[in-house]
């Protein structure tokens, strides 16, 4: 497990400079200003561009999905929620009152969950740990005054979650890009690593998947303070990030006030997750299916007459690869067929007992090389 300052390390200032720019107009630019330029300790400048390593992207989305976790909870028990637009005066979040907005309120409730739900996610497909208590932050910091009134408090919400949806969608390009420098021939990995070139593409499609999620949390933000126009953008941001862990334009750079006690008040993660128990509504859904290279033969095994060979169909997916080869007991054998990722091709009545297809990857190199085999099937005859 990684300590707070490696987290940290090689993150300067500019980033939070950007992240609370927008900040200004809701009262809190000035706290914001002395947490950037005053209190919060110097951190060591990057001299060199550092890549993300999957594990890196995944601990710092833990870190955002903790944070968002104890802002939702603390924003459904403070002083915020009795407005009219959540719980009403005399409310709460699993009790409002005639007065307050119940669906606001459940926005709130469920984002709270759904935070929860992906922090879990990222914790196991990383193995950092079995439960948020070796998580590397456990408290975190916020404005005084965030939790207090509706404009502060979604204030924070808006860019904290534009904050976010950046992160993700600098993770989609950082996992695509892992994925196209991993060879072929690293296979499928445990939780932690290492990835194959198909596990880093899937690992893309499921931080989109989460990033649409925080993408609906920005908007309701918006909808819960009555904005004219919530959903103002075309297209996602990347809210000026260029990398998720490393450097002064990353996603820790930007959430770096959060962990910092000159910031605010202090807000307990384990408290968070203890009541959101209570407070937090159930959502639906998981993340995307993965589905690893594969090569399968049908039949298999061939039920043939004494003496005959058999006949097949052959069927691949290979998520990682645009174009594969099939070929016949070698990675340099006969060719079956070359098409694309997905597919499937009969063979004629000349497979033998013990027939070894292999599964090439003929996207880009040598399609023929043992390090491009991305499965293979042992096909038998069975006679009757």
């Amino acid at each position: 497990m990684q300590h707070n300052d490696e987290i940290l390390r090689n993150v300067i200032k500019p980033a939070r400079r950007a992240f609370f720019k927008s900040l200004g107009g809701l009262g809190l630019g000035a706290a914001a200003g002395g947490i950037l330029f005053t209190d919060a300790p110097r951190l060591k400048a990057q001299t060199a561009a550092i890549q993300d390593t999957a594990n890196q992207i995944f601990t710092a989305a833990l870190v955002a999905e903790d944070l968002a976790t104890t802002f939702y909870y603390n924003g459904l028990v403070g002083a915020v929620i009795t407005d009219p637009a959540l719980a009403g005066p005399g409310g709460t979040a699993v009790a409002p009152s005639a007065a307050g907005n119940v669906p606001n309120v459940d926005y709130l409730r469920a984002a709270l969950s759904q935070e929860i739900s992906h922090a879990n996610l990222l914790r196991a497909v990383a193995n950092l740990g079995s439960g948020a208590a070796t998580d590397p932050y456990q408290t975190f910091y916020f404005p005084a005054g965030t939790f207090a009134t509706l404009s502060s408090f979604v204030g924070i919400l808006e860019a904290l979650e534009a904050a976010f949806i950046g992160a993700y969608l600098t993770a989609v390009r950082e996992f695509s890009t892992l994925a196209v420098q991993t060879s072929s021939s690293v296979p499928d990995g445990p939780f932690g690593g290492p990835y194959s070139a198909a596990q880093l593409e899937y690992f893309a499609q499921v931080a989109a998947s989460i990033m649409g999620v925080e993408a609906e949390h920005r908007v309701l933000g918006g909808v819960i303070l009555n904005e004219n126009q919530p959903n103002n953008f075309y297209y996602e941001q990347t809210d000026g990030l260029l990398s998720v862990y490393n450097g002064p334009n990353s996603a820790v750079a930007a959430l770096t006030p959060f962990l910092t006690p000159s910031t605010g008040p202090a807000y307990s993660l384990a408290t968070a997750l203890a009541g959101a128990a209570i407070v937090g509504l159930a959502s639906t859904g998981n993340p995307p299916a993965y589905h690893a290279a594969s090569l399968t033969a049908s039949p298999n095994p061939i039920p043939v007459q004494p003496g005959q060979d058999g006949a097949t169909t052959i069927s691949w997916s290979a998520p990682s690869a645009t174009a594969i080869q099939v070929r016949v007991n070698s990675p340099s054998g006969g060719l079956l067929t070359e098409y694309g990722n997905i597919g499937s091709m009969a063979t004629g009545v000349w497979v033998t007992d013990g027939t070894i297809f292999y599964l090439q990857d003929a996207s880009t190199g040598n399609p023929t090389a043992a390090s491009n085999t991305l499965a293979t099937v042992t096909v038998h005859l069975q006679t009757s």
